[in-house]
């Protein structure tokens, strides 16, 4: 659901950034060019669902942890946690303050998960939606109170693999959808710039006048684009930023 759903994230900032960059008086006539059956691309259910099935996977981690051992190791979950979103995030942000000559305030507080609340600006374009990371992440003292969900999931639950990109196998997710749930981290944090050159190549041009005539095919072109170019993207920087560091950090803390 997590790889649908961030193919679902793309599309929506595809379609959102050709509102945005279209010509006010062309904008009616744009909309009316997209049929009905497209309207569920609109709706902002993509982040929604990303937050809640991985919530649910990590309380499900937790759940086998406890079952398995009869306690819960947070010392181990929150490193893994850490080590997951650390490392791209960061990354991002160093590459959109360079490009965007944002400040070292800017960088400490967007490194800190707070900058969007205090400032209502965000250096990396899904900046907003990261301040939630932390608490969809976070351990709460009734996390290991859930007997109907042991119950329910003690047989059926299977690991994933520790680190993706290392080859490990993952026996819930397989093709594709494995290799987009693997970089998912990476397609969420850089997918934005890349739909700018899905734009330029469906389009044939950097001039917002150009998307006055946007069909839909050329909508499902910038989405094509963008979502091939965010997946290779993420699969680079997982085999050599991503999964290294989150081993290299596992190893050291002997997880």
């Amino acid at each position: 659901m997590r790889s649908v759903a961030i193919v679902h994230v793309v599309l929506f900032h595809v379609l959102h950034g050709i509102i945005r960059f279209v010509p006010q008086q062309d904008l009616p006539a744009v909309l009316s060019r997209y049929p009905l059956w497209m309207n569920f691309t609109w709706q902002l259910f993509g982040v929604y669902v990303i937050f809640m099935v991985s919530a649910y996977l990590l309380s499900l981690g937790l759940i086998q942890n406890l079952d398995q051992t009869g306690t819960i190791d947070i010392r181990s979950y929150y490193i893994r946690r850490v080590s997951r979103i650390i490392p791209l995030y960061y990354v991002a942000i160093i590459i959109f303050a360079v490009a965007q000559k944002d400040t070292l305030s800017d960088v400490f507080l967007a490194a800190s998960f707070v900058q969007f609340l205090l400032t209502g600006k965000a250096i990396v374009p899904v900046g907003r939606s990261m301040v939630y990371l932390p608490a969809c992440n976070h351990l709460g003292p009734d996390a290991p109170k859930a007997p109907d969900a042991m119950a329910l999931h003690r047989h059926r639950y299977q690991p994933r693999s520790q680190v993706c990109g290392t080859g490990g196998t993952n026996p819930v997710i397989r093709g594709p959808w494995a290799m987009i749930s693997c970089n998912i981290m990476g397609i969420y944090l850089f997918h934005m710039p890349l739909i700018l050159v899905g734009a330029i190549v469906a389009f044939r041009s950097t001039q917002p006048d150009a998307l006055a005539h946007a069909t839909v095919w050329q909508v499902w072109g910038v989405f094509a684009v963008a979502t091939l170019l965010s997946l290779g993207l993420s699969a680079v920087l997982n085999r050599f930023i991503e999964a290294p560091i989150q081993m290299a950090l596992r190893r050291k803390m002997d997880l």
